[in-house]
């Protein structure tokens, strides 16, 4: 569906053109009409489906139409945030807050968001609240203790949105979600937005929502893999693998952004050492960081200053990381579906991607596997001369 069929602001459609997204997601066309009317709604989809969009887009839509209508009556709106968006992780706040910017910087809302994570300086974020923003996304921790120093006006929200509700259900975040819901009004229309479906999620959002109705829209389809994503595998012995992984490297135009999973700290870091010694530009995760240096390395990777992320896959949760090229798997991941998840931080919202593993022989039964699991076809891959061909029984094409 094109997005003018959805009726929003044409300033919304040509700020998604200039980003090149020309066509609704599905869980995008289906969460519109639901979050517009106001209604409650738990959404379950898949990771790299636009999930992000789903709410703002409508709860953006319909600030923009209220800030028109006070405009044209000559009236004034109530001053005070209109949304709060909680996330799990710090990353996933900001990655929010720049889909917003991106998202409304040619509509009368360009700038009105706060970033409030716990990891923000407190007197900072009590200023941004003079300016009264919209839109705030943050952590629960922070956003409760803004709550508590009366900086934000809760008499004013509409909109409470959970994004990653499944982990926001987890017991470390109960207490922080409960008191910010319990000082909203009680008619706060509540979204939650999760990829994978948890059995803590109904009776939390009965809670959210005090046990007032709430629709469930599923538009995942279990763990799909996106068809936008060509899957390859290339033959290598552990002795040889880390000069495979730097021969796809190189193979992937430096315009690219890549993602490369290991398994442990200590390949990580051995990976990182050996590559930043041969001018990679790199940036790693581990899940032992400090927020500030980890805030650093995702800085220099989201900038476009380093086009290469080392990560785990414990690290890389709660990322919202776009415009992924490629994926490899230095290791295969023991759970399958550890494979979805990676494989979709690549070819998302429509662009293309494609996923690399490095295996050993006896591990083409895993591939295999996946192949009938997830109703792919994984191909062979052989880097040489900076570019990889693709391997079949007959021939070598240009991939």
């Amino acid at each position: 569906m094109n997005f003018k069929d959805l009726h929003i602001q044409e300033s919304l459609v040509n700020a998604l053109h200039a980003q090149g997204i020309t066509e609704a997601t599905s869980v995008q066309e289906e969460a519109f009409p639901i979050i517009n009317k106001g209604a409650n709604v738990l959404i379950h989809a898949e990771t790299g489906s636009g999930k992000t969009l789903s709410y703002l887009l409508p709860l953006v839509s319909m600030r923009l139409s209220s800030i028109k209508a006070a405009t044209e009556a000559g009236e004034k709106l109530e001053k005070g945030a209109y949304c709060i968006i909680l996330a799990p992780t710090e990353e996933l706040a900001v990655q929010i807050t720049h889909n917003f910017r991106d998202l409304c910087a040619e509509t009368p809302l360009a700038g009105s968001v706060a970033l409030l994570n716990g990891s923000g300086n407190l007197k900072r974020q009590q200023e941004m609240m003079k300016n009264h923003p919209a839109f705030l996304a943050g952590t629960p921790g922070r956003i409760r203790q803004l709550i508590e120093l009366r900086k934000i006006k809760v008499s004013a929200v509409k909109a409470l949105v959970l994004d990653e509700s499944e982990k926001l259900a987890d017991v470390s975040f109960a207490d922080d979600i409960k008191a910010i819901r319990k000082s909203l009004m009680k008619y706060t229309q509540v979204v939650c937005v999760s990829a994978t479906k948890s059995k803590k999620e109904d009776g939390f959002i009965d809670e959210l929502t005090f046990d007032q109705k709430f629709e469930v829209l599923n538009c995942s389809e279990g763990d799909r893999i996106p068809d936008t994503i060509t899957h390859h595998y290339s033959l290598t012995s552990r002795r040889e693998r880390f000069e495979t992984l730097r021969s796809i490297l190189n193979a992937v135009p430096k315009k690219f952004r890549t993602i490369v999973f290991v398994r442990s700290s200590y390949e990580r870091e051995q990976i990182t050492d050996r590559l930043r010694k041969r001018n990679y530009r790199i940036s790693t995760l581990d899940g032992r960081m400090k927020k500030k240096e980890r805030a650093q390395q995702m800085k220099m990777f989201d900038s476009g200053a380093n086009n290469i992320l080392i990560t785990s896959d414990v690290a890389a949760r709660g990322l919202q990381i776009n415009n992924v090229y490629t994926v490899v798997n230095y290791d295969l991941p023991d759970d399958t579906k550890e494979y979805v998840h990676r494989a979709g931080r690549c070819g998302r919202n429509g662009h293309k991607g494609i996923c690399v593993s490095l295996i050993s022989p006896n591990e083409l039964e895993k591939i295999a596997a996946l192949e009938r699991k997830y109703n792919i076809t994984v191909t062979k891959v052989e880097p040489s001369g900076g570019v990889l061909f693709e391997v079949s029984k007959n021939k070598e094409k240009l991939h």
